[in-house]
Formats: structure tokens, sequence, C-alpha cells
């Protein structure tokens, strides 16, 4: 069977493309199929995203 959706390089690869990033702080798997991730801008402020793991898009946390 084929893993289908984007891998987690792919989704942190996107992430440190902002403009605003600094470093990555964590990425976990949510069992509701999207990826947990943190991290800091430039001007160290802590942003919590979840992305979709099927279509890359950033997410509600329900």
């Amino acid at each position: 069977m084929a893993e289908t959706g984007k891998k987690p390089s792919t989704i942190i690869s996107e992430i440190e493309s902002r403009p605003d990033f600094a470093r990555l702080d964590s990425l976990s798997w949510n069992d509701k199929g999207y990826y947990e991730i943190e991290y800091r801008t430039t001007d160290k402020a802590r942003v919590e995203i979840n992305i979709d793991a099927a279509t890359g898009i950033a997410v509600d946390q329900d």
C-alpha cells in the first residue's frame, strides 16, 4: 500500500522557508492526521501550527 500525503521533511522545509522563521522547536504527529509544529520567529515569538499531512495546509486544532 502506497503512502499518501506530504513527508515530514517537506513540511519542515516549507516552514523553514517562511520569512520570519528562526528555529524549529518541535514536530509531532497527531492521530487526527496532522503534524503539530512549534517554531520560533526572528522576533522570538513562539508559533504553534497544525499542518494537514495529506494536503500540507494549516488546519484548526479540534
